[in-house]
Order: C-alpha cells, then structure tokens, then sequence
C-alpha cells in the first residue's frame, strides 16, 4: 500500500509518507484529557490498550493477561487505560480502567493524551496513529510492512516472532524514544 501512495498522484515513488493526522483542536485534546484525568490517577503517564480485533486479529484473553502481567511489572508507575470497542467488550475482562464511547473525534483525544497506545492490526490501531501519540501495532496474521503504523516512533510488533516480555520491552523502547523525542504531526 505503501509504495502505492505516491506513485498515482506523482508518478514517482517515494520513501515519505505523510503521517496520519486527525488534526484535534486545543478544545478536543483539553477535553480528551479531562476525560482520560477522570479515569486514571492525574500523577502518573499512561498507557493506552485496545485488547479487542476481528475475527485471527483478535488475541485471547489469555494472551491480554500475560502481557499485561508482563507490562505491569515493567510500568508500575504507568497508568493502565482500555480503550473499548463499540462492541464493548474487553479481552482484559474489565479489570482495568476503560473508556467508552461511540464519537471518533472523542476517543481519538483521549489516546492523545497517553503516553503509548498499543493493540492490535485494527481501525483503532490507525485511529491512535492519527492522534499523534505513539502506537505499537500488534500483528499475527496481516502484513506487518503494508500496515503498521509509522509516525512519531510508532511501530508493529510481530507477536507470532516475540514473547510477550520482548513486546513489553518494544513498549519501554518507545516509550523512552517518545520522552526523548516529542511527538510531532505536521
């Protein structure tokens, strides 16, 4: 898909690719946060998942608990957020603190205002993309190099190739990569 961005509209292939951007105003992002400082404690960064995926892309509950164990022990000073599907379902079985809701613009300025936002190959994964905020796309069964995300030090991980302690080490990299280097949408 990548390699097909340019080409149409140029006629040239190119190694830019403009970044996804949902262009949040000043009000939508001072609301997103309002909404994220109801839900977790204010003091502490957060980390943003998106447990939920459609049909191979959905990993089991089981696998959410053991990564999250995983990113536990490694963020205990991080808050923990699940963004919920409009199924509103969680493969976390609710047990931590979620956000719901239906508007698009709204979710999207919640992720923004989380350190990292990790799930799976989705719509929401590009969603949180867009937000500006850094994104680690989850893939097991779709192409990694045509749909990862990419902007502001986001990546895919492939799970089928690391354990869940190397995916949480993904998380500290970017994490620390996004302390360094603020993000920035242009």
């Amino acid at each position: 898909m990548r390699q097909n961005i340019e080409l149409p509209v140029t006629g040239q292939e190119t190694s830019y690719i403009p970044s996804l951007n949902i262009r949040l105003s000043a009000d939508e992002l001072a609301e997103g946060k309002k909404l994220l400082d109801a839900l977790v404690p204010q003091d502490k960064k957060t980390i943003g998942l998106f447990t939920y995926g459609t049909g191979a892309k959905c990993y089991t509950p089981d696998w959410w608990d053991a990564f999250y164990e995983s990113l536990q022990k490694r963020f205990p000073s991080h808050n923990f957020l699940e963004i919920l599907p409009a199924e509103n379902v969680s493969q976390l079985n609710f047990k931590i603190p979620s956000f719901y809701s239906m508007d698009v613009r709204e979710i999207c300025s919640v992720i923004a205002n989380t350190a990292v936002f990790i799930g799976a190959d989705s719509g929401m994964m590009h969603l949180a993309s867009a937000s500006g905020t850094t994104t680690l796309g989850l893939f097991s069964v779709t192409n990694l190099v045509n749909y990862a995300p990419f902007n502001n030090g986001s990546m895919g991980l492939n799970t089928n190739e690391a354990s869940v302690e190397e995916l949480t080490e993904n998380v500290a990299s970017s994490l620390m990569n996004r302390d360094n280097h603020p993000p920035v949408i242009t």
